[in-house]
């Protein structure tokens, strides 16, 4: 068995054994995604790697420098630089 140490994951003192079983089977595949994020790499970086400043993350984020989805391409088109709109999504508050 391997030990991993992560997050808190806190329990209500009123928790059910079946909510038990379920926050520990998320824990194990919390547990095995942080994981997988500091070993995957593209081009011999981690760029998903979970140890990530986030508010360097936000400093860094300019949507038109690098969001694909600006520049995608219909499937089956072989158009560039086609209307992304079919790409884009809307949310109502």
């Amino acid at each position: 068995m391997l030990e991993h140490l992560c997050r808190k994951w806190r329990l209500s003192p009123r928790i059910t054994k079946s909510e038990i079983v379920q926050t520990a089977f998320k824990a194990i595949l919390t547990a095995e995604e942080h994981e997988a994020r500091e070993t995957f790499r593209y081009k011999g970086a981690a760029i998903f790697g979970p140890h990530v400043n986030k508010e360097e993350l936000v400093n860094l984020y300019e949507p038109k420098a690098w969001d694909m989805r600006l520049n995608s391409v219909p499937v089956g088109t072989g158009a560039v630089g086609s209307d992304p709109a079919p790409y884009h999504c809307t949310r109502e508050d």
